[in-house]
């Protein structure tokens, strides 16, 4: 749909949490859909929580889309299993290096 639309103000919102839960192959579809990805959207399976290392690999999942060039914001929709303030610890336990 977005390529027959053909607008450059339109792409695809990269859900990696749901493209692991319903198709697995996330390092694959990245490079796949990267021309089309105008936004990520991160959150661990199987419980919608921030982001871990044993689920999803996501210091390779950031290096495969800072590969890609994407310059963009990457969005963290999660529910925090310790309350916000634990919850922001993810990126340092899992060797993600933010900025």
């Amino acid at each position: 749909i977005i390529e027959t639309v053909g607008r450059a103000n339109l792409g695809l919102q990269f859900d990696l949490y749901h493209r692991h839960i319903e198709q697995g192959g996330v390092l694959e579809a990245i490079g796949e859909f990267a021309v089309l990805t105008r936004h990520y959207q991160c959150a661990n399976p199987p419980d919608r929580s921030e982001p871990g290392c044993n689920v999803i690999d996501y210091a390779a999942i950031f290096d495969a889309i800072d590969a890609t060039g994407y310059a963009g914001w990457i969005g963290c929709e999660y529910k925090p299993r310790a309350g916000t303030e634990a919850g922001l610890s993810w990126p340092q336990a899992c060797g993600v290096t933010l900025g």
